[in-house]
Order: C-alpha cells, then structure tokens, then sequence
C-alpha cells in the first residue's frame, strides 16, 4: 500500500458507467433478488464498512473507515474468507485511519488508495447540515459524522449522472445481516441501539436532509440525480423513485 494521500481528482478516470449503485447495509438489500444482482453488475458500485458480511455480492468500490475504538476482528476475519474475491476491489480508507489498518487484513490488496475528509461537525448532532457549503478542492467533506456524506460528493465529483441507493434506509437500527444466517458479524443492530427498541430510526437517520439537499442543489441544476432504487427508505418520497431493476 502507497502512503500517498489521495485526491478525488485521482478517482476521475475509474468511472466505467455513468450510473453508480450505491449499497447501503439496511435489511431491504435482502429483497434484491439473483436477477436484480445481475442488473446492479451491469453498473459501478460503491459499497462500505462492513459490506463484507454479504454473501455473495463484491462491490467495484469499496471505502472502510477503520476506527481503534471498534472491534473489526471479525471483519478482518471475514476479508481473509473472502480474500481472492476482493483482490480487484478499489478500497478507499479515511485518512485517519491508516494506523489502524492491521484491524482489516487487506494490506496485501493491491488497490489502496488513502482519502482524505474535513468534517463539518466534531461530534454526532441533530443540526440540520445542508448541501450548500464550499467544496474543498484537495479532499471531502463529511457532515453529521457520516461517511456516505462525502462518498456521494466524491460520485458527484466523478461524473455520473445516476446514484441509485439500495439499503439506505435509515428507517430503524437493523441490518441485512440482523436477519438469516451471514456468518459471523460484530454486531447484530447498531451498536448505539443494543440497549434499546431496535426498531427506533437508524442513528445516522438525519443525514436525509444532507442526501436530499445534494439532490437539488447540486446534481439536479447538471440534469443528474440521487434516486432511491427502492421505497422501503426514509428518502422516499423527497427522492424520487427508480424501478432500477425492472425485468
């Protein structure tokens, strides 16, 4: 792995479609069926974190912010199952998490790549974080502690025209894996939920204002979009809705 810091500029020439499908972790990933996977690999795809624990579908991009504070054996256990499979992955770490990165074994991944984010807040806020800010020219720009904030900034920056999300649902605190059987997980709901209503809307639930107002102030005035490939989100209906995998 390089130490160079990455710009986003450095990522512009990876486009391969003009449309990318972002994965999210929330429970309606498990409606995508074989002939929906089929479709979305027709297509970039941007997954993170702990987007390993899914059985069967690798990602083109995939960014892990690796934290000290977490446990992530299990899913340095889980990239070592699945070691050849993620060999032609493009991994995006967070800067700040380049010393913790023997939590994960994928140093020996020969595509690394070490970004950089500013961050608007320093600690979880229910503020309400608009779109409407000056874009840092050398790196991105993370809101509400939330990565997926400077992921779609980094996909507008590379030009598609489409992000579709699936599994952004925001709506309680469970995941795809809360469900059937996935192999070992480090957590079975958000961890800030374990000690209570799992069903409560998702910690990071607030950052839907930051997702729609990207849509209209900068993707919409450029004839792109943000869309929902599903309507099991708190995004619906401020976003529009794409039946993506239409047969």
């Amino acid at each position: 792995m390089s130490n160079k810091e990455h710009s986003w500029t450095d990522f512009l020439h990876m486009r391969k479609t003009d449309t990318c499908v972002m994965l999210g972790s929330g429970p309606s990933i498990n409606k995508i069926d074989a002939y929906g996977w089929k479709k979305i690999e027709n297509y970039d795809t941007f997954a993170w974190n702990n987007w390993v624990y899914h059985p069967t579908f690798i990602p083109r991009f995939y960014a892990l912010e690796v934290k000290k504070k977490r446990n992530f054996a299990q899913i340095g256990r889980r990239f070592k199952e699945k070691w050849n499979l993620y060999l032609n992955v493009n991994f995006l770490i967070h800067k700040s998490s380049e010393q913790s990165l023997s939590y994960v074994v994928i140093k020996g991944m020969p595509n690394i790549y070490l970004v950089k984010f500013v961050r608007r807040d320093k600690k979880r806020t229910h503020k309400v974080f608009t779109a409407d800010y000056q874009m840092n020219r050398k790196c991105l720009t993370a809101s509400y502690l939330t990565s997926i904030t400077a992921y779609i900034e980094l996909l507008y920056r590379m030009g598609y025209t489409t992000i579709v999300l699936y599994g952004v649902d925001m709506l309680n605190s469970y995941y795809f894996w809360s469900f059937g059987e996935f192999g070992e997980t480090h957590c079975k709901w958000n961890k800030q939920h374990l000690n209570r209503n799992p069903k409560l809307p998702h910690s990071t639930h607030q950052v839907k204002d930051f997702i729609v107002d990207f849509d209209r102030r900068w993707m919409r005035p450029e004839g792109k979009k943000i869309v929902v490939g599903h309507k099991e989100t708190a995004l619906y209906p401020e976003l529009e809705y794409m039946n993506f995998l239409k047969r």
